[in-house]
């Protein structure tokens, strides 16, 4: 029996040192999940419903405006820097790190000066003023916010899932808390920060991360000196052609675009058709929904590698079955914490305040299109990493119609619950059409006469 034992154990050893990066990112992922409820606790209890929901507005137009800075957002910092790891070329990984950083750093600064200049058009359009300043805090985080993007996902592109995980979860959320304890006991003293103390914590917790990450990045990526502006630009386009690096951004802008149009339609047109209290209660039944996309954001760390390698290598069985293997996982993983969800309700709602428990029924919607969103593994981005971009982009118009004409009606006529019932539709069919848009493209690529090369050719030798 001892013997048997030994022999399980043993196993299980080599198991975790073999899946060290997988377990280390899922342990990163699982001590978020308390710091973000705290967080979210914290803020409800100190700030109230009506700051809350005046914080979820604004940093939806912050999440939607990323992509436009970040020339496609994350998924081009992968589209790029991914292959150019595994080729193990550092001259071409440099090159595009510094072309990122400095677009990265001009485009964040524009963009936040333009959120500055509009924020006072967009609170008379809502018909509340006090938005305006909401909005003006919001805008100082954005370049700050747009930089702690680029260093945590250039860990994950460069194979160091670990630290993309700490940087972007972990640590970022410590942080942040603190940020928020600490504002909090100011607050006493200086009333002002009573309803502007949520976004002043969130300024400092980024710009706190943005700075430790960089300076990890320096040293452990040979990614620095950086070059300079001239040097970069004529380096990058050496390397990626124009027209392919316009081709790749323009559809890459365009999905994250969309998809962040999606994801943030409803708060954007909740304002008019809600109070702040409800859409902070909205969005608290919405974070404890999320909950259940941890796993899934813990395999979206790993899975850019092992879909690009398998990819490259021609390797589409291989990489249907990882695939759906990881969907399966998912699927079995939630399913407690679901259920959990759906008992506990208005139990984990009351963690807020009181004035929370009546979103219990949004907690039920949402947790239900998060746990469907959740089980169809990480299809979303294996479509970006085989550069099957065109299907992405379908799936997200459709999906994008869909909110504008669905969701609209919904909100405009039965509020939240109709934004929670919106939102669910959505997440749902978008998941769906891009997990049987990946598994109908890996099967045409197998079949005897297809081309086993993408439409997007990477182009060889100095002109790449």
């Amino acid at each position: 029996m001892f013997k048997s034992l030994g022999r399980y154990a043993s196993r299980l050893m080599r198991l975790v040192r073999s899946r060290f990066e997988y377990f280390s990112v899922v342990i990163m992922r699982g001590l978020s999940i308390p710091l973000r409820y705290a967080i979210n606790v914290v803020s409800a209890r100190i700030f109230g419903p009506a700051v809350v929901g005046y914080f979820a507005v604004t940093r939806s137009f912050l999440d939607f405006l990323l992509p436009f800075a970040g020339l496609g957002g994350d998924k081009t910092i992968l589209r790029l820097l991914a292959p150019a790891k595994a080729e193990k070329d550092e001259r071409k990984l440099r090159i595009y790190y510094s072309f990122l950083f400095w677009m990265f750093l001009f485009l964040g600064f524009v963009f936040g000066a333009a959120l500055y200049l509009f924020s006072g058009p967009v609170a008379q359009l809502y018909g509340n003023l006090q938005y305006k300043t909401y909005f003006q805090l919001t805008a100082f985080v954005f370049p700050i916010l747009l930089f702690l993007i680029l260093q945590h996902q250039t860990f994950r592109a460069t194979g160091r899932s670990f630290l993309a995980t700490l940087f972007e979860t972990t640590l970022y959320n410590a942080i942040t808390l603190l940020a928020i304890v600490v504002v909090s006991f100011l607050a006493l003293r200086y009333i002002w920060l009573k309803q502007l103390g949520l976004h002043v914590a969130f300024l400092i917790g980024t710009a706190v991360a943005a700075l430790l990450a960089f300076v990890l990045q320096i040293r452990l990526n040979k990614i620095v000196p950086l070059l300079n502006v001239v040097e970069t630009i004529r380096s990058f386009f050496r390397y990626t052609p124009l027209k392919q690096f316009v081709h790749l951004v323009v559809s890459l802008s365009v999905i994250n675009i969309l998809v962040m149009f999606n994801a943030k339609y409803d708060k954007f047109l909740l304002p008019a058709y809600a109070t702040p209290q409800q859409i902070g209660i909205y969005d608290m039944a919405g974070k404890l929904a999320l909950l259940l996309v941890v796993p899934l954001m813990a395999v979206l760390t790993v899975t850019p590698k092992y879909v690009a390698q398998y990819f490259q290598e021609k390797k589409y069985e291989k990489l249907k079955n990882y695939l759906k293997k990881v969907s399966v996982f998912i699927l079995a993983l939630d399913f407690p914490l679901y259920v959990l969800i759906l008992v506990l309700s208005k139990w984990l709602l009351s963690m807020f305040g009181p004035e929370f428990v009546s979103g219990y029924k949004l907690l039920w919607i949402l947790a239900t299109a998060e746990y469907i969103n959740a089980s169809t593994g990480p299809v979303g981005q294996a479509l970006i990493l085989v550069k099957n971009e065109r299907a992405y982009i379908k799936n997200i118009i459709i999906g994008t119609l869909l909110s504008l004409t669905l969701t609209t009606f919904l909100i405009v006529k039965y509020g939240v619950i109709g934004a929670a019932i919106g939102y669910g539709i959505n997440v749902i069919f978008m998941n769906l059409a891009n997990y049987f848009s990946i598994f109908k493209y890996l099967n045409g690529l197998n079949r005897p006469g297809q081309p086993s090369k993408p439409k997007m050719r990477e182009h060889s030798g100095n002109s790449r």
